[in-house]
């Protein structure tokens, strides 16, 4: 029986993170080709409604928007509403004509 120090250091490793991600990708995940219900995804907002970024995770956002392009409707959009940019990482139908309401 292995130590619970030396269990967690296997855990930590970069094979074995690798070989559990093989094994829970496609097909083999549990969630593969379902979606969250209307009432599981209100579930999930509201647990996270209220809760504070610390700033090493603000500067890690940050960070992570730096020298990214955005379309020139993005951009208006952004700057016009001060809105969170990761509503417009994908550019869905709907979120445009949303957008373009709104200008």
């Amino acid at each position: 029986m292995q130590s619970s120090k030396k269990l967690k250091k296997t855990m930590n490793s970069y094979e074995y993170k690798q070989k559990m991600s093989l094994a829970n990708s496609g097909e083999k995940n549990g969630m593969y080709g379902k979606h969250h219900s209307e009432k599981a995804k209100r579930k999930i907002s509201k647990a996270h409604k209220g809760k504070k970024l610390t700033k090493e995770t603000k500067q890690k956002i940050h960070n992570y928007f730096l020298g990214k392009k955005r379309c020139k409707i993005c951009k208006t959009f952004l700057d016009k509403n001060k809105i969170n940019e990761h509503i417009l990482k994908e550019h869905k139908s709907s979120s445009v004509k949303f957008i373009e309401k709104k200008l």
